[in-house]
Order: structure tokens, then sequence, then C-alpha cells
């Protein structure tokens, strides 16, 4: 041809040089297998050559083990999988655990260890302490107390079974085997524990605060000189089982399969069905549908039809029966198994979780403005005390000054688990920031942590929470460690103040400073 020139070297090599613009130009690749293609086709991430001769010398790509797949590097450790055998997200570079990194699974077994062992002596200490209480006031006390310890101690059970089968059970494996992991029964266990756990604790410490304040504000003889009788006997009982029954119905809910449409989060298929890697969600299942049956109504379709139509495609070529796909649940979204707390704008479960972020919001104010009321109304029960010249007046001001500070540490402990995190939950689901890395730092940090303060700010009667005080005491006897653990003791001052406050105004400033 005129416009083309071909040249044989050594028998072996053909070069096209082609008459462009009065100029010859040699604008074709030779591929191995004798094939020719255009140079702009060379390192595309396609094969074009067909044997991959035109890809395997670039630097621009990702070359999954399976050698089909050509990924741009920005798509390798970006948190999508996209190679079948999940290789360009679990390497040497960015595999997962888990529990990632050795800080978060030493706070794993130490918060989730010393939870379990507080909570544990403090219910068996409430347990044997109920028996006892001949007063209104220890009886509600010490049932709360019971009820928080009890909530704390299922989130500590949670911290440490979390830690144990990232230790004991996949260690480095659980990156390529997280689906597995994700669509497990005991992933959803998990999930429902902890979520009981922090709802029973949460509703239980709003009810012991809002309590006391009633005792204060309402009746003079509420609960201070009160007999514990059968009739209060029978209510606490009621309302234990009430908070209890509540805590577990709002972790249950979302594995309930009458609503699956709106807590499923996708579905895990077989690993020799190549069609989709890692989680298919709602979206990706109706495109295939789409795409294998043809023209389909402009509708979501629920998960129980998707199953449905999506076992034709499958198990005849594939010998499948049954047990190809599994569902990722809504405890499943993350490797610690947490309450999806962190929603799209588009996920139908966002309601559902705006509703109970609400309502521990509502909690902490709750929490926070009776125990500001309570320290009001200690500090108003003495003022005329505190005014006074000598030992007592000093006494008053400066046990004021004590109530004050364990007030403050209540609610600041409450505050620091609590408010950060729904923050950045509203922040997430207002696309200001994408905090789905945070679900580890949350849930094995912040989250928890309260489950190791509570007994130490509630019970100050457990022979080993004791122990462990004392001991810091005597390590530390001027320092920071005494002053912290004071805080604890803040239990047994507000309950005396209750006793002392509704009818401090009626009494003679004698007998006042007798019961101070």
């Amino acid at each position: 041809h005129h416009q083309r020139v071909f040249t044989l070297v050594g028998n072996s090599a053909l070069t096209f040089l082609v008459r462009k613009e009065r100029a010859y130009r040699n604008d074709f690749f030779l591929c191995e297998n004798n094939l020719c293609i255009d140079y702009i086709r060379v390192c595309d991430l396609v094969d074009d050559c067909g044997d991959a001769t035109d890809e395997n010398s670039c630097e621009n790509h990702f070359l999954c083990p399976d050698g089909t797949q050509f990924l741009p590097l920005n798509q390798k450790c970006d948190g999508t999988i996209d190679c079948k055998d999940f290789s360009d997200e679990c390497n040497g570079e960015c595999s997962k655990r888990i529990v990632s990194g050795g800080h978060y699974r030493f706070f794993a077994w130490f918060i989730g260890s010393f939870a379990v062992v507080f909570n544990l002596e403090s219910m068996i200490c409430s347990l044997k302490k109920l028996k006892d209480c001949e007063k209104s006031l220890q009886l509600s006390n010490r049932t709360m107390i019971l009820l928080i310890s009890l909530g704390d101690f299922c989130v500590g059970v949670y911290l440490v079974a979390i830690a144990a089968i990232d230790t004991f059970v996949f260690r480095e494996t659980y990156c390529t085997h997280q689906f597995s992991w994700l669509t497990s029964l005991k992933c959803a266990i998990l999930g429902c524990l902890n979520t009981f756990g922090s709802q029973l604790s949460v509703f239980s410490m709003t009810s012991l605060s809002i309590h006391r304040v009633y005792g204060i504000r309402i009746s003079n003889k509420y609960l201070n000189q009160k007999e514990a009788s059968v009739g209060l006997k029978i209510f606490l009982s009621i309302k234990s089982v009430f908070f209890i029954v509540i805590a577990l119905t709002i972790s249950l809910i979302p594995l309930l399969a009458d609503l699956e449409d709106y807590f499923v989060n996708g579905l895990a298929y077989h690993d020799s069905i190549g069609l989709f890697i890692g989680m298919a969600d709602k979206r990706m299942n109706t495109n295939a549908l789409s795409a294998f049956y043809g023209r389909m109504k402009d509708e979501v379709l629920s998960w129980k039809l998707i199953n449905e139509m999506m076992y034709p495609l499958f198990s005849h070529d594939y010998n499948l029966k049954t047990g190809f796909q599994r569902k990722v649940h809504f405890y499943g979204n993350d490797g610690v198994c947490l309450f999806k707390y962190f929603v799209e704008k588009d996920d139908p479960q966002r309601i559902y979780v705006f509703v109970l972020l609400t309502i521990n919001i509502c909690c902490f104010i709750a929490i926070s403005v009776c125990y500001t009321i309570i320290g009001v109304a200690a500090f108003k029960s003495s003022k005329f005390l505190a005014q006074s010249v000598g030992p007592t007046g000093q006494e008053v001001r400066q046990r004021n000054k004590k109530m004050q500070r364990r007030i403050i540490a209540l609610i600041m402990t409450d505050f620091v688990c609590w408010v950060p995190f729904i923050t950045i939950c509203f922040l997430h689901h207002a696309d200001v920031i994408d905090a789905r890395s945070l679900y580890i730092t949350f849930s094995i940090i912040f989250l928890p942590i309260n489950s190791v303060i509570n007994p130490l700010l509630y019970d100050d009667d457990a022979s080993i929470i004791t122990a462990l005080k004392s001991i810091l005491a005597l390590c530390n006897p001027r320092g920071a460690v005494r002053r912290f653990f004071a805080v604890s003791r803040i239990e047994k001052e507000i309950s005396r103040e209750v006793e002392i406050i509704p009818d401090a105004a009626n009494l003679s400033p004698a007998i006042v400073q007798a019961r101070l």
C-alpha cells in the first residue's frame, strides 16, 4: 500500500510505519501474539492484546492475582473491593482485622475486662444488699444500680468477645473472610448484646436521677423515712422488667425478618459467583436482574423478591441449591458489629437510628438537669450554715464544693461518651465528614469507657472496687488519682442530700447542723 511501509527485522518483529502529514510514524504496538493495536490502547487498563502484553510493562495499575483485572492505582486500598480474591484491599499495605491496630486491641481487652469484673462485683453486691434495704430510698437506689451494672456488664462481655474473636479466631485472615463474619449469627448476637447493655444502662441512669429529684421536689417525707412497702417492691420489679424488655426490643427490631427491607444492608454471594464482588446492595442486585430479565418496572424490589429472582441466575450453572447468598444484617456494617449509627441519606434505617439517637440525647439532658437540680437544692439547703463563721461554716462550704465537683464529674462522663459521638453521627448524615473509619474508635474506647466508670461512680460498696480505690489512693495519696476516685462517693453524698434537703427549710439550724 502506498501509504504504508512494512519492515521485517530478524524474521520476528513487524513494524508498521504509517504515513501521516507527509511523514511516516510508528503508531502501532505489536503484541507477543503478533496482534497489532494502536499505541493509544497501551496501558489503558484493558487487555487489548489478549495476552496482556500491552499492560504488563505498565506502572499505572494494580494487577489482580487472577490476571483478569487491571485496576487504577487509586483503587488499591480505597476501601472498596474490586478483585475477586479481595487482594486489592487485603494485602501487606492495607489489610484489616476486626480490631485493627495494637492500641485498639489493648483497649478492647483492658476496658472490656475491667467492665466485666467491676460490674459483676457490683451486681453481686447489689443482689446481696437488696434484701437488707429497709428504706424506700435504699431499695430504689440499689435496684437502679443493679440495672446499670447489668447493662454495663453486657457491654464489657461484648468488648471481650470482640477482642477474643479477633485475637484467637481470625487475626490476619479476617480481611479475606470478612463477609462470613458480617453475615454470621455470632456478629448479630454481639451487636444485640452491646445495644441492649447500652440502652439498659442509659434508661436506668435516667430513671435513677429523675427518681431522686422527685424525692427532693415533691414530698418532704418521700424516700427519707418511708419504709420499703410491698407496693414499692412490685413497682420497682415492673419498672426493671419494663426497662429490660424495652432495651431488648430496641436491639432485636433490626433483625426481624418482616423488617429486612429496612435493615438488611445487602447480600454476600458464594465465592464461585463472580458477578458480585463483596457485598451487593439493592441497586446492584436490581441492575443485574434488569440485565437478565429485560425491562422491569421502575420500583424498589423487596429482598424476598430479589432472592427469588436471583435463584434462576446461578442455581443451575453453578450447581448451587441453597446458601449461595447470605444477608449482611444491620449489625454487619462493620467488623465490630456495632449498631449502625452512621447512616447515609438514602439508608432506609436512618429514621430508626435517629429516633434512638434522639432518645439518648433526651436521656443525657434529663440526667444533666436532674443532677444540676440536686446540686442547687443541696447548696440552698445549707446556704445559711455556709455563711456562718467557724468550723461549721467552713465544713459546709467544703462539702458544697465537693458536691459540685462530683456532680460535674458525673455529667461530664456522660457528655464525653455520647455528645461527640452523636454530633459525628449527624455530621456524617449531612455528608460533612465520612465517619465510617471512626466505628472502631467509638466502639472500643468512647462508648464502652462509661461501663468502667459507672461502677466507680455509682457503687462504693463492692469489695473489688473499694480495694482498687484504696490501692490507687495509697500509690498517690495527695494526687489526681485520689481526687478522681473521690468522685465515686457521689451516690452516697447525693443520697444523703436527698434525706436532708426536703425538710431542711422547716428545721432549726441546730438540727440541720446535726444532720450535716
